[in-house]
């Protein structure tokens, strides 16, 4: 397992946070080939565990305040080669 940072964000611009999340090697290898063209996650791309694993830290890691309903999720930096 490696750790990857997510830069997340939400309600228009109300909140802002980094959550760290370990993906497996084929987690890892989806991310990186998804993020060559695309700057943000979607919640079913590129897999559905790793948008659900950020989900999970962002409720762990990050404010109670928070609205989740309206999520940003950024691809890591470095990921582009």
């Amino acid at each position: 397992m490696k750790k990857f940072e997510f830069h997340c964000g939400g309600g228009r611009g109300a909140w802002e946070c980094d959550v760290t999340v370990s993906l497996n090697e084929d987690e890892e290898t989806s991310l990186r080939e998804y993020a060559q063209d695309h700057e943000m996650l979607d919640w079913d791309n590129p897999d559905k565990k790793i948008w659900f694993k950020v989900m999970k830290e962002l409720e762990e890691q990050c404010d109670d305040d928070a609205d989740f309903d309206d999520v940003v999720v950024w691809a890591p930096y470095g990921l582009k080669k």
